[in-house]
């Protein structure tokens, strides 16, 4: 193979690799500002459900992927004095693309020591 395939090759290699460590490292950036984040969660939570939403710390971790890890997180109805939904942790896997874009897409959710009690209100609340 000639030498300026090789160059060709190496080039093109090794701007992809910078592409992806480009926006692996905005992605980290944008997550770095976790209180940000959690808010912007909360808000969207109590949007979709119409429940209030208490999450006590938040952290980021790749462990699972990119992804959020909350804790003591607790999801009650408005007119309910306890809680419908206590975890101690929540893992949030999110997708990375829209995270640049500053939005929280949820891929995966996995809860760790969990208790829930779901019903519904006659209206629907």
């Amino acid at each position: 193979m000639p030498l300026y395939r090789k160059r060709i090759i190496f080039y093109s290699l090794f701007t992809l690799m910078l592409g992806a460590i480009a926006v692996f490292s905005l992605a980290y950036y944008q997550m770095r500002n976790i209180g940000e984040i959690k808010v912007i969660a909360i808000k969207k939570l109590e949007e979709l459900t119409r429940r209030k939403v208490e999450i006590g710390d938040a952290e980021m971790d790749i462990v699972r992927g990119l992804s959020i890890r909350l804790k003591d997180v607790s999801i009650k109805s408005r007119l309910a004095e306890e809680p419908e939904l206590r975890a101690r942790s929540v893992w949030v896997v999110v997708r990375l693309l829209p995270l640049l874009r500053k939005q929280v897409e949820v891929k995966k959710l996995l809860f760790k020591e969990h208790l829930s009690e779901w019903f519904a209100m006659p209206r629907g609340d």
